[in-house]
């Protein structure tokens, strides 16, 4: 899972510093692009399980971008 190490997803306390790194459209792309290669990646392999450490940064970042950089109405309500 290299795509992860390049925007330096190593810890899921990794993954909230994405917000401190850069602006968050900035942290939405590069999420995305890294996401988009790791997506590739998997169509094209047995997908490791679920309970591996790179799969659940992964699953994490999927859920980061979606409440971060999602559309609104997909977004969880805070309140």
């Amino acid at each position: 899972m290299l795509h992860l190490a390049c925007i330096r997803v190593t810890s899921p306390e990794r993954i909230l510093l994405l917000l401190t790194s850069d602006s968050l459209p900035k942290a939405c792309t590069k999420t995305s692009s890294v996401m988009q290669h790791i997506n590739e990646t998997l169509t094209d392999c047995v997908p490791l399980p679920t309970t591996n450490l790179y799969m659940r940064l992964y699953r994490a970042l999927i859920f980061f971008y979606g409440q971060m950089c999602g559309p609104a109405e997909t977004k969880s309500k805070r309140w």
